[in-house]
């Protein structure tokens, strides 16, 4: 459905993510985790598609890169990802947001 809409790919991930959090499944909050951190890096054009086709480029460009700031300030904060915390997989995923290896390709 989602790409058939041609919609942002995480929010396909959101709702894994939610589930695996209160799940409290390392595995799968990781995995949802990564797609997440893929869906920023991967360039989408929202008025590109059928759904949102008469939004002008313009309008969107970069709304979406506000997103990164607050998603990295949950999950250093947020107390829903306390189990992850010793985690060395999701602490290499906060490296990575430290030293910029999320890179932001869509402009």
């Amino acid at each position: 459905m989602i790409s058939q809409f041609g919609l942002w790919q995480y929010g396909s991930a959101v709702p894994r993510l939610q589930i695996a959090l209160y799940e409290k499944d390392k595995q799968k909050s990781l995995a949802a985790i990564k797609e997440i951190m893929r869906a920023v890096n991967t360039p989408w054009a929202m008025s590109d598609f059928p759904v949102f086709y008469r939004i002008a480029h313009e309008t969107v460009r970069n709304d979406w890169k506000s997103f990164i700031p607050m998603f990295i300030a949950e999950l250093r904060t947020s107390a829903e990802y306390d189990f992850l915390r010793d985690d060395s997989e999701f602490q290499k995923y906060l490296a990575d947001f430290d030293e910029d290896k999320v890179i932001l390709n869509n402009k």
